[in-house]
């Protein structure tokens, strides 16, 4: 029943006719009907201004993530998710008396930093490049976005931080091990689906993203990978056992960033974002309600507590700004990543050293 419904409901969203849609854009940008409930806070120093944006939790925040079609975001000319960008406007308009009081307190010395869980992250990655393309501030006024659980929102995103002079460091997204929702727009959808999607809504027909790779968007940024004690959800089979945050990376993208090291990475993302792939995970009855496994992987306190958990022990390595961590007992394991992903492009094998996935070639 819960599949049912949850499949109704997205039908109902993504082939909703045009006027229905772009009234539900109107509601989604207008700051009066905010999908998601937001708080800021000051670090000691009060230079930093902290935004914190709530995941998704009623009914117009469900809309904002199933108005998936994509449009342009601002006049980058990169395509973003319709319907959270249009969300992202709304959020923007309330808080900007926050942002320009503090502007306008600490000048040129004034640091901006936002964070969110699930569709409250993705909100905040375009909120802070919004502040940069309308020329509110520049890149060096924000510090890095951090994401936890948060769903891909461009497709050819790193276009956008070059077009806005943002380097990639900007975007740091954690992802518990089996989280549903970062791989929800991001895994290799089958055929048949991508054919039922362009007949349910003609924008999609033309998206570049979904023809090319079969995904809608793609990850961009640095991807942190969060495993929880076995104890609290089942380890990821291409990881080591044992609780840890695995930085995702490799010799070539350390190496030549702009280069074959980030195509080993986004090889190495591909594999992991299709395993386990979200059509298995809501094919499992089991998987749904209270004590499944798409809240136990996706719900806000499950990351607080894994990550808390990593940070009552010593870091493994520090090598700034990422710290990784491991918990004590967990060996530093050397084993081969081979994804087994029909239909996928293989990447070169990827090994893990001392809790970091590096690649091997």
């Amino acid at each position: 029943m819960a599949a049912y419904v949850a499949a109704s409901t997205v039908t109902a969203v993504v082939a909703a006719e045009d006027e229905a849609r772009q009234e539900a854009a109107r509601d989604l940008r207008s700051p009066l009907s905010s999908p998601c409930q937001w708080f800021v806070c000051d670090e000691a120093d009060m230079r930093t201004r902290c935004f914190v944006i709530q995941g998704s939790d009623s009914v117009a925040s469900w809309q904002a993530n199933l108005l998936f079609e994509p449009t342009t975001f601002e006049d980058t000319g990169v395509l973003v998710h319709r319907g959270i960008y249009e969300a992202a406007k709304g959020i923007y308009e309330q808080l900007m008396p926050e942002i320009v009081e503090h502007l306008r307190a600490h000048k040129e010395g004034a640091r901006l930093r936002f964070t969110g869980h699930s569709l409250g992250g993705s909100l905040a990655l375009l909120v802070s490049l919004m502040l940069v393309a309308r020329g509110v501030v520049g890149p060096e006024s924000l510090l890095p976005v951090v994401t936890f659980g948060a769903p891909s929102v461009f497709c050819g995103g790193q276009r956008v931080l070059e077009a806005l002079g943002v380097g990639e460091g900007h975007v740091r997204a954690v992802a518990m091990h089996r989280d549903i929702v970062p791989r929800a727009f991001s895994c290799r959808y089958p055929g048949h689906a991508v054919a039922v999607l362009k007949r349910l809504n003609g924008a999609l027909r033309t998206h570049p993203c979904l023809n090319s790779q079969k995904v809608l968007y793609t990850p961009m940024g640095t991807t942190y990978i969060l495993q929880p004690d076995g104890k609290a959800s089942p380890h990821h089979p291409f990881l080591p056992e044992g609780a840890a945050l695995f930085r995702v990376s490799s010799p070539e993208e350390r190496a030549e960033p702009s280069g074959s090291g980030r195509a080993v990475v986004a090889s190495a993302l591909r594999a992991f974002l299709n395993s386990p792939h979200p059509l298995e995970t809501l094919s499992d009855l089991s998987a749904y309600g209270s004590e499944g496994a798409i809240l136990r992987d996706h719900e806000s306190g499950n990351y607080f507590r894994a990550l808390y958990a990593l940070t009552k022990v010593a870091p493994l390595r520090r090598k700034q700004p990422e710290i990784v961590w491991r918990l004590p007992g967990v060996e530093r394991l050397q084993q081969y990543w081979w994804p087994g992903v029909a239909g996928t492009v293989v990447p070169r094998p990827v090994a893990v050293r001392s809790k970091e996935l590096v690649s091997e070639a």
